[in-house]
């Protein structure tokens, strides 16, 4: 059974008006009046702002991971999945604001909440990191002796670069194809 309509609705108008306003700035009221309800019918479903702020992390956090994992399925080799996961990650940050403002933002850094959605999503990349490149060692593209460590530093490498190349309007693409090419001759077979 999916969620109520009701949830979702607010669920998504929130996720506009957090956009707008930033976490601090943004009430429950503000998120009431937007969507012409009393805030009983926010309160119904959820019990406070933080509550409502982690479950638009959690749907923008869902969004991400099923376009990666739609993504990767278009791919045929490891190394295409690896530079299509990068680049629709670092694509996607970009336009998920509050899921990526969470992810970086030090505000955040004292609720509970964001923490474990943040180590959530970490884990699941790192995870997903590693399959890529396991892979790519099976099939011959990869040398790797270890891939959890190789998984770890790419991983750690875009968190590093996920505020210069994020918050810059250069072309992100071109930046990220570059990256790409320095990572490759490091670990392609030749």
């Amino acid at each position: 059974m999916g969620i109520p309509k009701l949830k979702e609705q607010i669920i998504l108008t929130s996720r506009e008006v957090f956009s707008k306003f930033g976490f601090k700035k943004t009430s429950v009221e503000e998120i009431a009046q937007t969507m012409r309800k009393k805030k009983s019918s926010i309160y119904y479903y959820f019990k406070s702002k933080e509550e409502i702020f982690e479950a638009v992390l959690d749907y923008e956090a869902n969004i991400l991971r099923q376009e990666i994992m739609k993504k990767l399925l278009e791919q045929k080799n490891a190394s295409d999945k690896l530079r299509t996961y990068v680049h629709t990650r670092m694509h996607f940050l970009k336009k998920m604001i509050n899921f990526y403002d969470a992810l970086k933002n030090d505000y955040f850094n004292h609720m509970p909440f964001i923490e474990k959605i943040r180590k959530k999503f970490d884990n699941e990349e790192i995870s997903m990191i590693q399959t890529i490149l396991t892979e790519g060692v099976v099939k011959k593209e990869f040398s790797i002796d270890h891939v959890d460590l190789a998984a770890l530093a790419i991983f750690t490498a875009m968190k590093g670069l996920e505020i210069p190349f994020v918050s810059d309007d250069d072309d992100l693409s071109e930046r990220l194809n570059y990256l790409m090419d320095i990572l490759f001759y490091g670990i392609k077979n030749k």
